[in-house]
């Protein structure tokens, strides 16, 4: 009789998972994020929907396979004519879609064929009067609630908001190039030239007496913003108003949260993205 002595060894095969992106890691209490790149795993849909101008014919563009906006898609679809988006979509998991219908509030993404970019990434530009997006659901906020934009300001003075509530609403948040405000019910500001490059990693935290404005990764301000409430429904832009940001914008997150803690890091997965400073 041959008695075989060989012994079989299990192995278990490791299955390699796609890297955590930013709402992976810092998630919590976020309530709408909008992007030109992904920032959740899980996230299916796409980044925006865009108007070819020259038959109105609209198409979503997604990301390519790293993360980043699909430019071949986009450049495929507007070809030689200029591009508006007029869905922005919401990457958590609450579908607060941001949209514009009107066609000269809308933010461009292409110009001629051409990509509208900051340096290598996508910067879709708000080039005209009131340009916002109204978010399909307003966002009651009870404060701490605290806001990241990555903007690019044109102005050189004035205040111009990227995100706020409707026309006789509280919230603004925004500023000009080299100066931010935040307005919860009372107001705080940099001073200007405080700011030293318009493009900016903006953070605004309305939190009562403990609010403060940050700027690339620096406290800018600090101050009281009263602790009411308010609600937000307007991002790129405030609700219907000539006061809207024009420029470059290339994220907004709305946190219903306070965000201190996390701040830091989520400044430096922003930045490592985008090459803000």
């Amino acid at each position: 009789m041959i008695i075989s002595n060989s012994i079989s060894i299990f192995r278990p095969v490791i299955q390699s998972s796609a890297p955590s992106l930013l709402l992976d890691d810092y998630g919590d209490g976020i309530a709408a994020a909008y992007s030109v790149r992904k920032i959740r795993a899980d996230y299916s849909g796409s980044a925006f929907r865009v108007r070819r101008d020259s038959d109105d014919t609209e198409q979503d563009i997604g990301f390519d396979t790293d993360g980043n906006l699909d430019e071949s898609a986009l450049t495929a679809f507007v070809g030689a004519n200029d591009g508006r988006i007029v869905t922005w979509y919401d990457q958590t998991t609450n579908g607060n879609n941001a949209t514009q219908a009107a066609s000269n509030r809308q933010m461009r993404v292409v110009t001629s064929g051409t990509v509208e970019k900051i340096g290598t990434k996508v910067a879709p530009n708000a080039v005209g009067t009131r340009t916002y997006y109204e978010t399909s659901s307003i966002i009651s906020v009870t404060p701490p609630q605290t806001t990241i934009g990555v903007i690019k300001p044109d102005a050189t003075s004035g205040n111009f908001s990227f995100i706020g509530e409707n026309q006789t609403g509280t919230y603004k948040f925004g500023g000009h190039s080299d100066r931010l405000f935040l307005h919860g019910g009372s107001q705080i500001s940099t001073s200007d030239g405080a700011i030293a490059q318009a493009h900016m990693i903006a953070v605004g935290l309305c939190n009562g007496a403990s609010s403060e404005i940050r700027v690339n990764g620096s406290q800018e301000a600090t101050g009281n913003t009263s602790g009411n409430n308010y609600s937000i429904n307007a991002v790129f832009g405030p609700f219907n108003s000539s006061s809207n940001m024009r420029g470059p914008m290339q994220e907004i997150l709305i946190y219903t949260a306070d965000k201190s803690t996390d701040i830091a890091d989520i400044e430096t997965d922003i930045n490592t993205y985008f090459s803000v400073h």
